[in-house]
């Protein structure tokens, strides 16, 4: 005997369109019109509990079927059961959300009577009389009434499930024509492997291909148009990967969404280089180059281009001077690059980590940026999960890179016969640059409508730490790591000819025989260059030592006497060094007894049996061998006798 379910005081919204299968909004406008007692739900989100005995008679009668009838249904079941039903639930919601407008309210218009002639069941007229009664006055034949409550041979009806699910049950189940056009594997597969190239074959001239294999093969094909709608209806990124319209697999996902608003104007900082489509001259050597290179940087936050320099080719010093005059204004905590070449050199960015050029050395020094406490990130060179391309000066240079080709200055100039000047160039794109960076009316992320101007100047705070003067001439330098030599002079590389540029100093002397990082400046190599040790602190200058003529004989004794002066301070400053005397020595120290003198020790050879015998094969062999020697100049002295 089943107990019997207790019918709760009072009923939520929702619970009471569940289990009446209606909308909320028709229960609180029945609520409202019937005047329901209701009080406010101080738990479960809010809202209002309807008690169960302000409702009229016909109102609770209905409810209480519905709780009795969905109480005993999932009274019984166990958890395995609970957890398939909601799956199942899940499953059918989302199949009803893909049907079309149409074919829900055909499901709805039949919940509707199902719900009417339930409720006429529940106040105990017969199952078909209830049927009869209802499909009379919508129209509708019991019949069908009939089979959506008991169910037909492969759909379930709806009198053994909860009313929350009924609506699934009576969705249509028609699922249009399925039947496809034949299409033989193989020319399937040839069709594919004609189509799907990085070459980008139309697929008309594909067809006619197919067409004739398969008269050659005897396959079944169908029309061209039905072959565009199956290739239509594949996967688009794979199609558009193998057709070498999506390279890297790129429209797979939605980029990210990146908020530069975590930064102040100046914090981060992000640079690449520009490759302008002219040719250009130099007008103090005449020299004519194609496609001169612009490397700039660009503040994250405001969008503005903050330095810049112009070159015949990207390279590590246009890179290293356009960031000096970026110093010159603020000094980044965060730095942005490419591992290219020219961006990702060891000057800058030695022994950071995540570059992918240049191998680390034991002799590496660690590069200005790390010097200056810059953090350096570099993008990802892995294309199929990064754009190695997403910096925002990518998006920057393709705007301005159209700018500068159509200013008006520059009109007719910029060919291979009619170069452009230097200088004109330089000004161009120094007036673009301006351009940009004051042009209101900005739509990207946190500009509200200014130009990048007024957004670095809002943002800016002026306790930034800025870069030391010393520490900022530094990048006016190059580098390279040398040994100094035994004397103290120092050679390096940069400007050679017939010989080498050498320094030296009393820093370097003190140094000789190590390994130490040597910053000139590669536009005159006769000043005096910086010395730091591999650690990359600072030790000291040296100067430039000039060559002489080789008959300039007051030089050389300027430099005989320079000698002289050194050697003799020398010797003082090493004589200063041992301050005691050897009576002094003598007195201090200790006599140390003798040691007694070791015994010799006893050795014993001691051989095993195999040993022994061997050696006496050995031995018995070799006298043999002398008798046999013996008697034969024996024989020969008688033979002569």
């Amino acid at each position: 005997m089943r107990a019997a379910v207790e019918i709760p005081a009072y009923f939520s919204g929702v619970e009471i369109a569940t289990l009446t299968g209606v909308s909320r909004q028709a229960v609180h406008q029945m609520a409202h019109s019937q005047k329901w007692e209701a009080i406010a739900r101080r738990a479960q989100g809010g809202g209002k509990l309807y008690r169960f005995d302000s409702m009229p008679q016909k109102t609770r009668e209905r409810l209480a079927h519905a709780y009795i009838r969905h109480n005993r249904h999932t009274a019984s079941r166990t958890p395995e059961e609970i957890r398939e039903a909601r799956e199942r639930m899940e499953a059918n919601a989302l199949a009803f959300a893909r049907q079309t407008d149409k074919m829900r309210a055909r499901a709805e218009r039949r919940l509707m009577l199902m719900i009417e002639a339930v409720d006429l069941i529940d106040g105990g007229m017969k199952v078909m009389q209830a049927f009869e009664a209802v499909g009379n006055l919508y129209g509708v034949k019991p019949a069908n009434l009939r089979n959506w409550y008991y169910g037909t041979p492969g759909h379930p009806g709806i009198r053994n499930l909860p009313r929350e699910e009924w609506i699934y049950a009576l969705m249509v189940q028609y699922a249009g024509r399925q039947k496809k056009a034949d299409f033989d594997e193989v020319a399937k597969d040839f069709f594919y492997a004609l189509y799907l190239k990085k070459r980008k074959p139309d697929l008309a001239d594909c067809y006619r291909r197919l067409e004739d294999a398969a008269r050659a093969n005897d396959w079944t094909i169908p029309s061209e148009r039905t072959v565009r709608r199956m290739v239509a209806h594949e996967d688009r990124c794979r199609v558009n990967w193998l057709r070498g319209k999506d390279r890297d697999f790129r429209d797979i996902m939605p980029p990210q969404k990146r908020d530069a608003t975590i930064f102040a104007s100046g914090e981060a900082v992000n640079g690449d280089g520009l490759t302008l489509d002219v040719w250009a001259y130099d007008p103090r050597t005449g020299e004519v180059y194609e496609h001169p290179v612009v490397w700039g940087w660009q503040d994250i936050r405001s969008r503005k281009l903050l330095g810049w320099r112009q070159g015949q080719t990207e390279n590590t010093d246009l890179v290293r001077l356009s960031f000096w005059d970026v110093l010159g204004h603020v000094t980044p905590k965060h730095v942005w690059l490419d591992n290219t070449r020219a961006a990702a050199n060891k000057l800058l960015s030695g022994l950071v980590p995540g570059r992918n050029r240049f191998g680390n050395k034991e002799a590496d020094v660690p590069g200005l940026l790390p010097q200056s406490g810059i953090e350096t990130h570099f993008t990802n060179p892995n294309h199929e999960m990064s754009s190695p391309g997403s910096k925002p000066i990518e998006r920057v240079w393709r705007d301005l890179h159209r700018h500068i080709l159509n200013n008006p200055r520059l009109a007719g100039l910029g060919t291979k016969k009619n170069p452009v000047s230097e200088t004109l160039l330089r000004e161009v794109i120094a007036e673009e640059v301006a351009r940009y960076n004051a042009q209101e009316g900005r739509r990207g992320a946190g500009m509200d409508g200014k130009s990048c101007n007024q957004v670095y100047e809002e943002n800016f705070r002026p306790s930034q730490n800025m870069i030391s003067p010393y520490m900022r001439r530094m990048y006016l330098l190059n580098r390279e790591v040398v040994t100094v030599q035994r004397n103290g002079r120092i050679a390096i590389n940069a400007g050679r000819g017939e010989g080498r540029n050498t320094y030296w100093s009393e820093v370097s002397s003190a140094h000789a025989g190590r390994k130490v990082a040597v910053y000139y400046d590669s536009e005159d190599l006769t000043k005096e260059v910086q010395l730091c040790n591999l650690g990359g602190q600072y030790i000291g200058m040296a100067q430039y030592e000039p060559s002489v003529a080789f008959n300039d004989k007051e030089t050389g004794r300027r430099y005989a006497k320079a000698r002289a002066a050194r050697l003799k301070a020398e010797k003082k400053a090493a004589r200063e060094l041992v301050k005691m005397s050897e009576l002094e020595v003598r007195q201090y120290a200790v006599k140390a007894e003798a040691a007694p003198e070791p015994k010799p020790a006893h050795t014993s050879i001691r051989f095993g049996e195999a040993e022994v015998n061997r050696m006496v094969s050995e031995r018995h062999s070799q006298d043999e061998e002398r008798a046999r020697r013996v008697a034969d100049m024996n024989r020969r002295i008688a033979a002569l006798g």
